[in-house]
């Protein structure tokens, strides 16, 4: 054997023999990296050749994936993060200013000890008193995954679940958005592209849809809820080869099917908008939509069924009407790469600016307030006279509120916020901060947040709960 192998690296080749393999193998790729740009930018001359020396230039990104994946897998619980010294001395919620506190619900997801899984919890900050809670299965989800129409590929890649490995898949699978229905039962999705499912009161699921559901759940009424959707409208043309394309969707609560979805691709291209899509460097995930919220007043301003969608890639935030197929309106900054837009009445809309600069490490500068602690900053649009503020400048101005992503904002009255930073819940006025929350796990962590809920005393009805009997 080790003279085989030493015969082998002994063989000797001409030099003119290397020279040509070499150029030719420059040549070749050459040629194939011409086929990779021109498949994936939607040309369809290379037919099967093409797809496959596409799928072989995705290989090593996909790799890379697992790879950090499974590094995750053995180093971190990607649910938690590490407390600061001062954060459990006086346990998960700190009133600030009791005068100022008026008590109130929230419902999110966050990481259970007990379970070994993030669950979605249902807290009265009255009492200071967990009042219910729900436990998903997430290995039920894996089970069920029709793998010939999704593929089980995409949801691993999207948000790491792995069918072959239950209990990893089980920890990192976290409830984003749970939305409360009037019965006790929740609906949200565990992810980036994810399924969209409910459970009842109990935890049972009821129904579960597999496409690839995202970011914002919102509810239209106890019959219908409105989501964003990488969608599979433009699947068949060009627009779904360049381009993850996002969209709103209008769910059934009571099966879980889709029965009206819209790509934003669509709506800004047919209402003169294209530039915005088509005339910057090519980017698949050019949307990045994080935010469908449905309208449902009618004044001056807007008309009940309007959607205020956000898009973070564009750093652009635009109220459209359905029943019209038209943008009323569209703004561009000064927020970057904002979540969450909300109505507030009398043509004024509030809107998270996370504010990261996305094509080079750091945050936007304040050049108004250049000292200025927090990036994360809470607007107020003002469409009547296109004017923006910063009403909660005050209180936000601390290095706590600098969120590169992600968050959810509700603003009561347009004088107090709540706000979910991700690792921290807020509440305020504009002079401070009244109370913070925080799931605490264990003696030195906290759980991550994932779009909670905050309601009034008076907003929630909760006879359900004596009504509920589980097994």
């Amino acid at each position: 054997m080790i003279n085989k192998l030493e015969k082998f690296l002994s063989f000797k080749i001409s030099l003119r023999f290397f020279i040509v393999f070499l150029i030719l193998f420059i040549l070749f790729l050459i040629f194939f990296s011409g086929v990779v740009r021109h498949t994936t930018i939607g040309g369809k001359k290379f037919g099967k050749f093409g797809d496959f020396a596409e799928s072989v230039a995705k290989f090593p990104r996909d790799v890379g994936i697992i790879i950090n994946r499974g590094i995750n897998r053995y180093l971190n619980n990607m649910s938690v993060v590490p407390l600061k010294d001062d954060e459990n001395e006086s346990g998960e919620l700190k009133v600030f200013n009791k005068n100022k506190f008026d008590g109130g619900y929230i419902v999110f997801s966050a990481y259970s000890t007990d379970y070994e899984r993030n669950i979605v919890y249902l807290y009265d900050l009255n009492q200071k008193k967990y009042i219910w809670k729900w436990v998903p299965d997430p290995a039920a989800v894996l089970k069920n995954e029709p793998l010939s129409k999704t593929g089980q590929l995409k949801y691993q890649l999207n948000i790491g679940w792995n069918a072959d490995d239950l209990q990893y898949s089980t920890k990192i699978f976290h409830p984003r958005h749970p939305l409360l229905m009037k019965d006790g039962s929740v609906i949200f999705h565990p992810g980036a592209g994810a399924p969209l499912l409910k459970l009842s009161a109990c935890s049972e699921m009821e129904w579960i849809n597999y496409n690839f559901f995202h970011h914002s759940v919102e509810k239209i009424n106890e019959d219908k809820i409105m989501t964003t959707i990488t969608t599979e409208i433009n699947k068949k043309n060009d627009i779904g080869k360049f381009f993850k394309d996002d969209g709103y969707a209008i769910v059934d609560t009571k099966s879980g099917i889709i029965l009206k979805e819209e790509s934003i691709i669509d709506i800004l291209i047919e209402n003169d908008y294209e530039y915005l899509v088509l005339g910057r460097p090519w980017s698949t995930n050019v949307i990045h939509l994080n935010d469908s919220q449905p309208i449902f007043v009618s004044d001056d301003y807007v008309k009940e069924g309007d959607i205020a969608f956000s898009s973070r890639h564009l750093s652009t935030v635009f109220l459209y009407r359905p029943e019209e197929k038209k943008i009323v309106w569209l703004k561009s900054g000064p927020w970057l790469a904002q979540h969450d837009i909300d109505y507030l009445g009398e043509g004024i809309f509030s809107i998270y600016g996370n504010n990261n600069y996305l094509n080079m490490p750091g945050y936007k500068i304040d050049r108004v307030n250049p000292n200025s602690k927090n990036k994360t900053k809470l607007y107020f649009y003002d469409t009547k006279n296109d004017t923006v503020s910063l009403p909660f400048e005050k209180p936000m101005n601390t290095n706590d509120f600098n969120r590169s992503s992600s968050g959810t904002q509700r603003v009561i009255d347009k004088n107090k916020l709540f706000i979910d930073i991700d690792y921290s819940l807020y509440f305020m006025d504009k002079e401070e901060i009244i109370w913070k929350f925080d799931k605490l796990v264990g003696n030195t962590n906290k759980s991550f947040f994932r779009w909670s809920t905050y309601f009034k005393n008076e907003e929630i009805n909760l006879n359900w709960i004596n009504k509920t009997k589980c097994k």
